[in-house]
C-alpha cells in the first residue's frame, strides 16, 4: 500500500486492510518496519527492521520461509501473533477493547 492508501494521523501513516475489500482479513499480512503502520491490525502485522544494506541481513530470507509455511492456512492471524514477535503489543491492543 503507497502512502494515498493510508490513513493519516500526525506524522505517521497507518495502513488499514479493510480497504481491500475482496479479500478477508484472515488472509492478510503487513510486513513493514513500523508497527503504527499496521495499528488498525495488529493481527495482521508484522514487523521487520529497516534494511540498511548489511550483507548479514537475513530478515526477508527468515519472513519468506514463514510466509511459505503459512500459505495454505484458513486465518493467517494465530501465526502471525506468534511469529510477529509482539504478542504483548497484540495482548494490550485487542484487551482494550473487550
Amino acid at each position: 500500500m503507497f502512502r494515498e492508501h493510508c490513513i493519516h494521523k500526525g506524522n505517521h501513516y497507518i495502513k488499514d486492510l479493510r480497504i481491500l475489500k475482496d479479500i478477508p482479513l484472515s488472509q492478510m499480512i503487513i510486513i513493514d518496519n513500523m508497527v503504527v503502520s499496521f495499528a488498525a491490525q495488529l493481527e495482521n502485522g508484522i514487523y521487520i527492521p529497516a534494511f540498511t544494506g548489511q550483507s548479514t541481513d537475513t530478515e526477508l530470507k527468515t519472513i519468506s520461509e514463514f510466509l511459505v509455511t503459512i500459505a495454505n492456512v484458513k486465518d493467517v492471524r494465530p501465526f502471525v501473533k506468534k511469529f510477529s514477535g509482539i504478542p504483548k503489543l497484540y495482548d494490550l491492543h485487542t484487551s482494550s477493547y473487550s
